[in-house]
């Protein structure tokens, strides 16, 4: 299908699916050794805390038009080349599908844009994880009415 629609797919999705057509089922297990790998550093951590809290992204708010294959972040005001992995804390941690994530709002950079965090649980902990983030948004109610959203102005 990736040759019949290519036209309607974004640049990091073709790329995804042809790199996908390359991968073998060695490079299947070296994955899931690297997965096993980082759960032997981050599995003792969850075993004595219930979650493990940390950013989403590194950078507070990439741009709308951002592309994963070629992305320009602003860094202490300097505009410089980032790929997605770079700044996606989330990637780590699909690749450790076991522990169950939730990203939830943790305030505003200070642009003004809104910043979230993500919380990690243990192996198909999900309920503690659910738990964590309805404590969180309850002690901190970012969204829970609208003058304590970001207004933008919108140009058409």
């Amino acid at each position: 299908l990736l040759d019949e629609h290519r036209d309607q797919l974004c640049d990091y999705v073709v790329e995804f699916a042809e790199a996908s057509l390359k991968t073998t089922a060695e490079d299947f297990l070296k994955a899931d050794e690297a997965a096993i790998e980082m759960y032997r550093t981050l599995g003792p951590m969850l075993e004595k805390f219930d979650v493990f809290v940390c950013p989403t992204l590194s950078v507070p708010a990439p741009v709308a038009e951002n592309s994963q294959l070629n992305a320009k972040v602003v860094l202490n005001g300097v505009k410089q080349d980032m790929l997605a992995q770079d700044w996606e804390i989330t990637r780590l941690f699909n690749m450790l599908s076991r522990c169950p994530v939730l990203s939830v709002p943790s305030g505003f950079a200070g642009t003004g844009v809104p910043t979230g965090i993500q919380i990690v649980g243990r192996p198909y902990w999900d309920e503690t994880v659910f738990e964590t983030a309805m404590a969180l948004e309850k002690a901190a109610p970012w969204f829970a009415t609208s003058d304590a959203r970001p207004s933008f102005d919108i140009v058409t």
